[in-house]
């Protein structure tokens, strides 16, 4: 069931009464609140994000005072006789040299756009027309909001400070990333949520990991197949879409960045082609981050040489049973993994690692049960089901 935000947008007054109605602070209102719900990095950005309407600059959001002059700490007042007294008057200090502290304006500028066109003739819209408009401005915030996933996740991974490189998915390789992960955090004295967004092999290699409990430091909910904590770092598993290609994780402290957008327009105006309304509006967005935040981001990339190995599968017809097929898969199956398949129209291979719990066990045997002309994939898997090598044959079945 969607969620509904409560949210007034139209109340009695003048801006009712115009051929031509602005319901941009009323969009700003609904994009913040779709965002806190359906971000996916709004942490990333301290939780929410900058909404401004009304916008008429076309580059800049707005400026952050920065100043990248360093803290110096001295060894001690120093209490000479000379310095600052007698000879030293006038031209030496006790609290040692003075260093000037300058401030310079660092623009965040709007880096994308988005714009949506509708319209609503109060003929066929088979609704109230008030509440359309308002059920249109929701799922346009909606659609925004997935925009910003897109982008968010891009913006992370251009402006990791550090990478670390994850062979594959087994016990001991996952273990490895996420200590050199807490290695590299408390090196750098990073203060702050620290947070792992990961593809869902990478999820699921961690649920399934044998440290996961909570007498070794993570915390793990068994009964929603759920990671809250590993090794120190808050999990959370986000679409493989959101990922740049090669990359299974973005790793940060939160609210290191911040996310904004501004509203141009956000309207309805009466149509001369037709009795109702268009639906228009228009914005920019960007992000920001300070280069000295950029170290606490680091996402992981899965080594380019990791994927499945190959099996050879083979279909033919039963001898005995109709709509039975029998495979025979080389090369032979290693001590203490298992066979899984699955049938369609057009199988797909798993990534490697993947689970696949849910896919039908097969003894090696045992004839099967598919339709001619179907694909079946075979997948051999480790004990935590995680695929580690596959094929795909036609199936051949008797008649």
């Amino acid at each position: 069931m969607r969620q509904k935000f409560d949210l007034q947008l139209f109340a009695a007054g003048d801006n009712n009464d115009l051929p031509a109605r602005s319901y941009q602070l009323e969009f700003k209102r609904l994009l913040q609140a779709v965002f806190k719900k359906q971000s996916y990095f709004a942490d990333f950005f301290g939780g929410s994000i900058e909404a401004m309407d009304g916008i008429q600059e076309n580059e800049t959001a707005f400026y952050v005072k920065t100043s990248d002059i360093p803290c110096v700490c001295g060894t001690g007042y120093d209490k000479t006789a000379t310095k600052a007294f007698g000879t030293g008057t006038g031209n030496s200090s006790r609290f040692g040299s003075r260093t000037e502290i300058i401030y310079t304006n660092t623009p965040a500028k709007y880096t994308w756009g988005w714009n949506f066109h509708e319209g609503i003739d109060r003929h066929t819209v088979n609704n109230d027309f008030a509440a359309a408009i308002a059920d249109r401005l929701e799922l346009q915030a909606r659609a925004k909001t997935k925009a910003f996933n897109d982008a968010h996740g891009k913006f992370i991974s251009q402006n990791a400070g550090h990478s670390e490189t994850l062979l594959d998915y087994t016990d001991d390789n996952v273990l490895a990333l996420f200590n050199a992960l807490s290695k590299y955090y408390n090196n750098i004295e990073a203060v702050g949520t620290k947070r792992a967004k990961v593809c869902a092999d990478l999820y699921n290699a961690i649920v399934d990991h044998r440290l996961t409990t909570t007498s070794k430091g993570s915390v793990a909910n068994i009964d929603e197949n759920g990671v809250v904590k590993f090794k120190g770092f808050l999990i959370e598993e986000v679409p493989d879409d959101l990922f740049q290609t090669g990359e299974v994780a973005y790793v940060y402290i939160d609210g290191v960045g911040k996310a904004f957008t501004g509203i141009n327009t956000a309207r309805t105006i009466e149509s001369e082609d037709f009795d109702g309304v268009a639906l228009q509006g228009a914005g920019k967005a960007g992000e920001f981050i300070l280069p000295d935040n950029k170290k606490a981001v680091c996402k992981v990339l899965l080594d380019s040489e990791y994927g499945l190995d190959n099996l050879t599968v083979t279909s033919a017809a039963s001898s005995t049973t109709s709509g039975k097929t029998k495979l025979t898969v080389s090369p032979a199956l290693t001590s203490g993994n298992s066979y899984k398949y699955k049938v369609a129209d057009n199988a797909v291979l798993p990534a490697a690692g993947q689970s696949v719990k849910g896919w039908t066990a097969w003894n090696g045997t045992d004839e099967i049960t598919a339709a001619t002309g179907k694909e079946i994939c075979v997948v051999e898997c480790d004990s935590a089901y995680r695929a580690l090598k596959a094929g795909v044959a036609t199936v051949t079945a008797k008649a």
